[in-house]
């Protein structure tokens, strides 16, 4: 899985368009707030999803210090299908 580097500014733009379009909704920023997504060579133990990726593992985890960290859309969709309580009561 390649890794984007995407600008600050970028995200911030993609964010205001998506809060206009689907009010409701969260923002890149809002996921990234509340889920770290953890690039490393073991899994978290806390991890709500960890999956396998060439040199280690990426898990998700909870992010109640609201790190910075690059999302994975596919790991995020992940995630979503196998907490799907767990991220309601996150987002909730």
């Amino acid at each position: 899985m390649t890794q984007i580097p995407i600008k600050k500014e970028t995200i911030d733009k993609i964010d205001q368009q998506n809060k206009i379009a689907n009010p409701g909704k969260a923002s890149i920023r809002e996921i990234t707030d509340k889920l770290y997504f953890d690039y490393g060579m073991d899994e978290a133990p806390e991890a709500l999803y960890s999956e396998m990726i060439p040199g280690g593992y990426v898990s998700v985890t909870r992010n109640p210090n609201h790190y910075d960290s690059k999302i994975s859309i596919e790991v995020l969709f992940n995630t979503v299908m196998k907490n799907k309580e767990t991220i309601k009561q996150i987002f909730g």
